[in-house]
């Protein structure tokens, strides 16, 4: 697993994004549709808990968040979707509004 996180380049602004992302995936184990259709009140960074609203069944859930994926949603918060907000690149950040399925190839970088 470890050289799977270690592929994301964290010294790159959407190489953090994708660590934060795969840490997230790895400490909770979401669904890829779950963690598109998380928003930024679904995750308490404070508590190390994030909610998941209408998962698999039609039910939600509340999860427990390791320390580990909290820090790296935390740099991400704090250092990458603020120059994304304001840099031309795509994918843009959208506003609280997740990444619709199709076009999720879009919302992440290839691994590997």
């Amino acid at each position: 697993m470890a050289t799977v996180l270690n592929q994301t380049g964290t010294t790159a602004v959407l190489g953090i994004r994708d660590r934060a992302i795969l840490e997230t995936f790895y400490s909770t184990g979401i669904r890829r549709l779950e963690l598109i259709h998380l928003g930024l009140y679904d995750i308490d960074l404070d508590r190390g808990t994030l909610m998941v609203r209408q998962g698999k069944g039609k039910r939600d859930r509340m999860l427990p968040i390791g320390e580990r994926a909290v820090a790296w949603v935390e740099k991400y918060l704090n250092e990458v979707r603020p120059e994304l907000a304001t840099a031309q690149s795509w994918p843009p950040p959208r506003a609280n509004r997740p990444c619709s399925s199709p076009t999720w190839a879009h919302c992440s970088t290839p691994i590997g």
